[in-house]
């Protein structure tokens, strides 16, 4: 095993002194494949961070929408606790009955009325933050999508460049002597026998 080593130090060696050119652009060849390697890699883990972001901003959306709408609910039950009490008022001072008759019917339409919308900016609130969780996932997984494929491309692009390497970077082989090449001559048996 050792013997095969130095062989191939010496082979190696030997290759280094004869093409010292191509030795140094196989050099330089490596180190760029390992740089455009990493950089690749990073442009993937600044893609993902860029779509992790875009994830935080549509859930921040989200929560906004879903507050505004609850504000505009809660603004619906201000607005008719303030009209109840105004009928109310008005028909105490004019010594109207406000459980019975006209008053109620119209105390009741405008309940009906400012709790359905109630409902309506609740449920336009649970839509608007649920639709924004869900394009927050999409960019999350967008993300993960991302930098995954930087990550293959930066692979298949080193494996490509390496196998190119390793096909023009073609060391001296190491070969056993053959008698053929230190005799001139070739050799031809002897016949000795019948001979005395």
């Amino acid at each position: 095993m050792l013997n095969l080593l130095a062989a191939a130090g010496s082979a190696l060696l030997t290759y280094v002194k004869t093409k010292p050119v191509q030795t140094a652009l196989t050099v330089a060849s490596t180190a760029l494949t390992a740089k455009q390697y990493q950089a690749t890699k990073e442009a993937g883990k600044q893609a993902q961070q860029q779509l992790d972001q875009q994830a935080a901003n549509s859930l921040l959306e989200g929560r906004s929408a879903a507050i505004s709408y609850r504000q505009q609910g809660a603004n619906e039950l201000e607005d008719l606790n303030n009209l109840l009490a105004t009928q109310t008022a008005r028909a105490s001072a004019g010594n109207v009955e406000v459980t019975s008759g006209n008053p109620y019917a119209i105390a009741q339409a405008d309940r009906r009325k400012a709790i359905s919308n109630y409902y309506k900016y609740r449920d336009a609130a649970a839509q608007a933050q649920a639709g924004m969780q869900q394009q927050a996932e999409l960019y999350s997984q967008a993300g993960v999508d991302a930098r995954k494929a930087y990550r293959d491309a930066a692979l298949f692009s080193a494996t490509t460049s390496v196998l190119s390497l390793a096909r023009d970077f073609k060391p001296l082989s190491l070969q056993q002597p053959t008698a053929d090449k230190y005799f001139d001559a070739p050799v031809t048996s002897v016949d000795t026998r019948g001979k005395a």
